[in-house]
């Protein structure tokens, strides 16, 4: 008997989790996103339910594992909690796909409240802080193109030198990565043509000038010796890092987006030229979630 002919045959929700991982979202999702997936379901799902059979599992059963992991000696945040009911969402709707179950007992549960995400925004002091420690460091041009240009991680490692333009002082960004893969964004207000302040432009050619003279032809702006990309957790990591070595405000790579929006338009840029320097659809959500002043 194949596991899926197990699974509809009454077997328990930790049966169906393991076929719905390794067929459904492995191979069709980043790997990033299946670990993800795994580690929640298994950390905070299975234990308390995985050993009921998926035609007996009720909504109490999800609305009681939605309480307890609010009430337990650690309690997980609310966006953490509406995310793993998102997850076990996507397992039980494969279900009912399929056929197991004729509804989805995940739905319409009562979930804590959202909290908005605060980020910590650097002041100007503490941005050249950040700029001093990190000269000298491969982190040094990235955290430069977030924080002065307010580009995402993701697009930032995505660069090539063919996107820059060195006489007219501007960059493109018309890619983005996925793990360590180059792929569209996307929207099509991801795509843009942006004026690059004169620091990252002293900085883009110091950099040129090096990666040239040491690798020749080399296509990615950001990256290991001999072009092999970083994973984009590398940076992240290294960047939580590179703050705690030098006592710095503790922040997410991505906060510095943030900040380089709060500082735009505090310095008077428009909300509508801010929302297309940044990439984003509408100015309502540029001003509703990047602009902290």
């Amino acid at each position: 008997m194949t596991l899926f002919n197990a699974i509809y045959n009454y077997s328990t929700l930790t049966e169906l989790v393991e076929y719905y991982l390794n067929n459904v979202v492995k191979g069709n999702y980043a790997d990033s996103t299946y670990k993800s997936y795994k580690a929640r379901l298994e950390n905070h799902v299975l234990p308390e339910i995985g050993d009921i059979k998926v035609k007996n599992l009720t909504k109490m059963d999800v609305q009681n594992l939605i309480f307890s992991l609010k009430n337990q000696a650690n309690p997980l945040s609310g966006n953490t909690i509406r995310l793993v009911r998102s997850i076990l969402n996507g397992v039980l709707d494969f279900a009912v796909d399929m056929d197991i179950i004729d509804k989805n007992v995940a739905d319409r549960i009562i979930l804590p409240k959202q909290a908005k995400y605060q980020p910590r925004i650097y002041t100007n002091i503490e941005i050249q802080n950040l700029l001093q420690v990190a000269k000298d460091t491969n982190l040094y041009l990235p955290i430069l193109l977030a924080v002065k240009v307010g580009l995402r991680r993701s697009e930032i490692l995505a660069l090539q030198w063919k996107d820059i333009d060195f006489k007219n002082k501007t960059i493109s960004v018309t890619k983005t990565t996925r793990e360590r893969t180059l792929c569209y964004p996307k929207t099509r207000n991801s795509c843009r043509c942006l004026q690059l302040p004169d620091i990252v432009i002293s900085a883009l050619r110091g950099h040129w000038f090096y990666q040239y003279d040491v690798l020749g032809d080399l296509v990615n702006v950001v990256s290991k010796g001999r072009n092999s990309p970083y994973n984009p957790s590398y940076i992240s990591r290294s960047f939580n890092e590179l703050l705690r070595a030098n006592a710095l405000p503790s922040i997410r790579f991505h906060d510095l987006r943030h900040t380089y929006a709060t500082h735009a338009y505090s310095n008077g840029m428009s909300i509508k030229d801010l929302s297309a320097s940044l990439g984003h659809n509408s100015a309502a959500t540029t001003l509703d979630n990047y602009v902290h002043v």
